[in-house]
């Protein structure tokens, strides 16, 4: 059964906005793409950012325990000077290296 000529140029205009369509979804996919790529990178740097924080943070607290720990030291050690055994609990030596 031959088609007659309107139903050939709706059917060329079906064909032809799908392509379109088809174009469409094809541009919006490779967009989606390359949005979850910058998403993924930014989160990568942020998570880099907030290490390198960490570090910068726990430096920063190791230095202030190591001053607190000296100052400690500096005041038990001789409080307990008579007591070798409560400062070897404490993992320190008495002055002149006796334990």
């Amino acid at each position: 059964m031959p088609r007659s000529e309107a139903g050939i140029f709706r059917q060329a205009r079906l064909d032809d906005r799908s392509n379109r369509l088809a174009g469409k979804d094809r541009r919006h996919v490779e967009t989606s793409e390359i949005l979850r790529t910058m998403v993924a990178t930014v989160k990568a740097k942020i998570s880099k950012a907030e290490a390198k924080g960490s570090t910068a943070a726990q430096k920063a607290a190791l230095t202030e325990l190591k001053a607190w720990v000296s100052r400690f030291t500096g005041v038990v050690v001789p409080a307990l000077k008579d007591r070798p055994d409560l400062l070897a609990k404490l993992g320190l030596k008495p002055r002149g290296g006796k334990r």
